[in-house]
């Protein structure tokens, strides 16, 4: 989206100086930016993007983004090794950290902490 908006990624974002008024606050920076312009230039980067992803997702016998599995998706491991990510993750159901967390999730869910980004510390262990 900010490509199509007209930015030049200067990575200058986050001092107010864009040089191209994409990203700042300063009002005569951003009077180079021609609102009605960019927002023609958003919606069609948009429209391109959900057209290209529907003909990827019609590409692979299915009918909406909603029908994508982890199964659908490949990553390269390494450089003769693919797999899909239902083979490179652990795939939890709906509620299942509350109603039975599974063992590989025991210690996270255990040290998270609901008020908190930062996990909890570690409880010592009793010698």
């Amino acid at each position: 989206m900010m490509m199509a908006v007209g930015c030049i990624q200067s990575q200058r974002f986050n001092t107010n100086e864009c040089p191209v008024g994409v990203a700042t606050q300063d009002p005569k920076r951003s009077r180079a930016l021609d609102v009605a312009d960019k927002s023609e230039r958003v919606y069609r980067y948009q429209h391109a993007v959900v057209a290209e992803a529907m003909r990827l997702i019609g590409s692979m016998g299915l009918r909406s983004p909603a029908d994508v599995d982890p199964h659908h998706l490949i990553r390269r491991v390494d450089h003769v090794t693919s797999s899909s990510y239902a083979e490179l993750y652990e795939w939890l159901k709906p509620g299942q950290l509350i109603e039975e967390p599974p063992e590989s999730w025991a210690l996270d869910w255990e040290r998270a902490d609901p008020d908190a980004f930062a996990p909890r510390a570690p409880e010592p262990s009793a010698v």
